[in-house]
C-alpha cells in the first residue's frame, strides 16, 4: 500500500515538474521568437521584397530618366518596395544576378524592373521604371543601359 502512495506520488511530482518545463520552455519561445513580429516574411514575395529594402539601391540612366518622365521620387519607389508585390513569371536567373520585376505603389499602378546582385554586399540596380495603367508617354528614355 505504502508502495502504491509513494509510486503514485512520485509519478504527480515528475509530471508536474515536466509540465513545468514545457511551459516555461513555450513562454521562453514566445517572448525570445515571436513576440512583436510579423510573421509574414516567411512568404517569396516579402522575404525578397525584405532583401531589395535592405539593399544599397542604384538607378540606372533609363530609371532617372524615368523617374523624371514620369513626375516620380525615389520616396515612390521605396513605397512600391514596402506595399508592391513580385511578379514571378518575369523573373530571370542568371548566374548571381537575379531579375525581378515589383508591381506596387499606392495605387498598384507602377512597375519596376531591376536586377539583384547577391553577392556580399546586396546591390539592387533599378533598370526600368513604368505606369501600369497609364500609356508610357517616356519613348526619349533608353532602357538599353
Amino acid at each position: 500500500m505504502l508502495d502504491k502512495d509513494y509510486e503514485r506520488k512520485n509519478f504527480f511530482r515528475r509530471l508536474r515538474l515536466y509540465l513545468f518545463g514545457v511551459s516555461m520552455g513555450c513562454v521562453l519561445v514566445y517572448f525570445l521568437l515571436w513576440r512583436g513580429r510579423d510573421m509574414s516574411f516567411w512568404t517569396p514575395n516579402n522575404r525578397i521584397l525584405d532583401d531589395i529594402r535592405h539593399a544599397k539601391i542604384t538607378y540606372s540612366a533609363a530609371a532617372k530618366c524615368k523617374l523624371k518622365c514620369l513626375d516620380m521620387t525615389k520616396a515612390d519607389v521605396n513605397v512600391a518596395f514596402k506595399y508592391g508585390s513580385v511578379d514571378f513569371s518575369k523573373f530571370v536567373d542568371s548566374s548571381r544576378i537575379k531579375y525581378y520585376t515589383v508591381l506596387g505603389g499606392v495605387t498598384q499602378d507602377i512597375s519596376i524592373k531591376l536586377s539583384l546582385n547577391m553577392n556580399m554586399d546586396t546591390v539592387v540596380r533599378i533598370i526600368d521604371i513604368s505606369r501600369v495603367i497609364a500609356k508610357d508617354t517616356c519613348t526619349h528614355c533608353n532602357s538599353n543601359d
